[in-house]
């Protein structure tokens, strides 16, 4: 993950950029899970991915749409672009609203 110092290097408009970045993304994941409601951390979990991706030149070659990336021999797949952390977190709160939701009948 990038470092406070970086985050902390990027101006005020940036910041705010990747911010309403990340939870449009965030928003837009959870669509797919209406029992889970967005966090702060969420945003800031996928703000961070995205800030890594930036800084790492990753985030420009999703934007065009690549999916596999080879550099002297070494393979890279880009196939999301959504924090795996950050999903295993949506898909954990999700399982634990739908177990929470159900109920147990009584016997007359």
């Amino acid at each position: 993950m990038p470092t406070t110092d970086y985050y902390e290097s990027i101006d005020e408009k940036q910041r705010e950029k990747h911010i309403f970045n990340a939870q449009e993304e965030v928003n837009d994941l959870l669509i797919k899970y209406p029992n889970v409601e967005l966090s702060s951390r969420m945003v800031a979990l996928q703000t961070m991915y995205n800030i890594e991706a930036e800084e790492e030149g990753i985030a420009m070659l999703r934007r065009q749409g690549i999916k596999d990336y080879t550099v002297k021999d070494v393979k890279a797949t880009l196939d999301n672009s959504i924090n795996p952390q950050l999903l295993s977190l949506i898909e954990s709160l999700n399982e634990s609203k739908l177990s929470n939701k159900k109920s147990v009948g009584r016997l007359i």
